[in-house]
Parts: structure tokens; sequence; C-alpha cells
């Protein structure tokens, strides 16, 4: 990455992420194991993500619930949405069924 890159959003990373390869991007730590991601693992998830939303048929502009917590597999989920133009609706892991099913309805979230 070169200092005159410009990065207006989260999309402008995406391409950065190959240049970085080999390079730590997220450490997650379960008590028992700490895994480690690289850039280039982190972006090939990503665009792995990314491919299995197109094939289930998501389109840019839909909107998508993504319930879970603070882990990679979120990460990479809410980037490939991103990637493929689908609005992200984020529900912590804390809240109950009868609470993200009223956000499904409300959002008219299709996945």
């Amino acid at each position: 990455m070169s200092k005159d890159t410009q990065i207006d959003t989260l999309l402008d990373l995406l391409p950065i992420m190959k240049e970085l390869g080999h390079r730590e991007a997220v450490r997650y730590n379960t008590g028992l194991r700490t895994f480690v991601w690289t850039y280039d693992r982190l972006y090939r998830s990503i665009a792995g993500c990314a491919d299995a939303f197109s094939r289930q048929g998501l389109r840019p502009g839909q909107r998508i619930v993504l319930w879970g917590g603070n882990r990679p597999e979120w990460v990479i989920a809410f980037w490939a949405a991103l990637a493929r133009g689908l609005q992200v609706v984020p529900i912590d892991e804390g809240f109950s069924p009868d609470f993200v099913h009223s956000i499904i309805r409300r959002t008219e979230a299709s996945f």
C-alpha cells in the first residue's frame, strides 16, 4: 500500500488485504486457544462468503441479519455482505430469538 492510497469506504480496504498477505489481520482467543487469521486468509474467506451470498440469490440492496458474537466469522460475513452491496442489520448474540424475529420482520430482511 502506497502513501497515496486513498481509502474512502471500508470496501477500499479489500484490495489492500490482498497486498498484506501473510501479515496478521485478526486474533481471536476462545479462552482455550488463540486463532490467528492472516489478511490472505481473511480475504479468501470474505470472497468465498460473498460468493455464497450470491448463490443464495441475494442481490445488492437487500437486507440481511447478522446475529452473532464477536468472532472472525461475523467479520467475514459482514465484509462479504458489503462486498455484495447488501445492507447489514447487525444483532448482538445476547438478544432473544423473539426479539430477533421482530427485527427481521421490521427490517424486511431477506436472509
